[in-house]
């Protein structure tokens, strides 16, 4: 199978590149910048030219769209982010309809879903705004940033191609991705005391991230992976994924984080059968995914 690959240098894209190829697909990778350390040359390209897009999906089955801004703190007003962002999507959402390529997988974000919610300066929190857990991608999005925004409406605008032009989507809300180049700087950063530890029942002051993304965490290898598992088979509809590492980032028994966290939240399961708040037997169960890369306990180990 040949895959246009877009984003084939970011962060996230450069181990989806080796995860594709290593998987003996057929990768056509392109990025507004080259990169000269991955398995397949890199087209520069920008897919804000809609023209552009027609040129890059010659020969190609299937689409896996990376390419955005990654977050509100990109440099660029919002409103371009927001605009942007959007265009690229429905640039190769439409090239591809009109190219006959049906199968197509859109990176989206937990900030998709989960409105901003962290404890104050006084260490209150205010009620969580998820409708159940543990969470999955049927969670309703409730986005309130623009980048957010741009992946909540980014999922609509696939759900939309997926049921009018008979094309196959997967938009996959990735939570907070690590890089393996990166692990050293962030098993420092946990190692020096985690957000949420607390002493003498006092809750550190180190803020605590966004507490409605469910302390969630993906490395990008395995968010190769689970592009790959995707693309291995002809999931047809729409469909919308949540993965996460297998236990939550904090390091804290999931009843903890229920009781101190989310106590207004409907829970689904029983407190005594959930390993995370985030329910991923769906991913599995339809592609065969899962996680290899226990962050919490990584991130935790000593240096070697």
């Amino acid at each position: 199978m040949k895959v246009l690959l877009t984003g084939a240098t970011g962060l996230l894209g450069q181990d989806v590149c080796r995860e594709l190829h290593d998987s003996g697909l057929e990768v056509v990778a392109t990025d507004r910048n080259r990169a000269v350390d991955l398995p397949v040359p890199v087209k520069v390209a920008d897919v804000l030219d809609y023209l552009k897009c027609y040129e890059l999906l010659e020969g190609v089955q299937a689409v896996v769209h990376l390419a955005a801004y990654p977050n509100d703190n990109g440099g660029v007003p919002p409103q371009i982010l927001l605009n942007e962002n959007l265009a690229m999507l429905v640039n190769l959402l439409r090239a591809a309809h009109e190219s006959g390529v049906k199968r197509f997988i859109f990176a989206s974000s937990v900030q998709a879903m989960a409105a901003r919610r962290n404890d104050d300066e006084t260490g209150s929190i205010s009620p969580s705004q998820l409708d159940y857990l543990p969470a999955d991608g049927k969670m309703a999005a409730r986005a309130n940033t623009h980048y957010g925004m741009s992946k909540k409406i980014g999922e609509e605008i696939l759900a939309f191609y997926t049921r009018e032009y008979g094309m196959h989507g997967v938009a996959i809300r990735f939570p907070h991705l690590i890089s393996a180049r990166h692990f050293d700087y962030y098993r420092e950063r946990y190692n020096r005391g985690g957000a949420g530890r607390t002493s003498g029942g006092r809750r550190s002051r180190r803020r605590i991230p966004n507490l409605d993304e469910c302390f969630t965490c993906l490395s990008t290898r395995d968010a190769g992976r689970l592009i790959a598992a995707i693309l291995e088979r002809d999931l047809e509809g729409y469909r919308c994924y949540f993965p996460t590492a297998p236990t939550p980032s904090i390091g804290l028994p999931v009843a903890q984080l229920i009781a101190d966290y989310y106590p207004n939240v409907e829970l689904r399961k029983p407190i005594g059968e959930m390993s995370h708040l985030v329910d991923i037997s769906k991913i599995v169960e339809e592609t065969g995914w899962q996680p290899l890369d226990d962050l919490a306990k990584t991130l935790r180990a000593p240096k070697k």
